[in-house]
């Protein structure tokens, strides 16, 4: 009987020594209740805070000479953790192309931050149904609140790419 409880205990003491993996990126809003039907993506987007240039990079993540997501990378700050992870916003993409603007909605985003770099890795798919190669493309990531004009937005990162 002490035998068992040895190794009861033992197994107990090795199971809360486990390594705590650290949580992912907390992230806005429930994706089914954010599309980007309220946007008119003929007006133009503005943004309190707007990182471009050098500030932002972007890679287009392609397949067979067609691009199917962008991988952007921006400098992680606390204020931007908190807009990002506050559920009272939502966040939203536009990829330009060609003369056509598209939308891409939560559910077609991750964001992950990079720990080693100190970023953020926003991950935007193509909507589908749409096509990229070849050209010039102009990527845009934004945070807005869930209940006003998503035109009118608190954080926009953008970046010109050619594909």
């Amino acid at each position: 009987m002490k035998k068992w409880m040895l190794c009861l205990i033992c197994l107990l003491l090795l199971a809360g020594c486990g390594k705590a993996v650290p949580a992912p990126a907390v992230v806005a809003g429930d994706p089914e209740e954010t599309d980007v039907s309220r946007l008119d993506l003929a007006a133009e987007i503005s943004a309190e805070t707007l990182l471009t240039g050098d500030d932002v990079t972007v890679s287009p993540m392609g397949k067979e000479g067609k691009v199917y997501a962008f991988e952007m990378r921006f400098r992680r700050s606390q204020t931007l953790e908190s807009l990002l992870s506050d559920p009272e916003n939502l966040y939203f993409g536009v990829i330009e192309f060609g003369g056509e603007r598209m939308a891409v909605a939560m559910e077609g985003i991750r964001i992950l931050p990079d720990v080693p770099t100190d970023s953020f890795v926003i991950t935007l798919l193509v909507p589908a149904g749409q096509t990229l190669s070849g050209g010039t493309c102009r990527v845009c990531f934004y945070s807005a609140a869930r209940s006003g004009n998503p035109g009118s937005a608190h954080f926009g990162a953008e970046k010109e790419i050619q594909i």
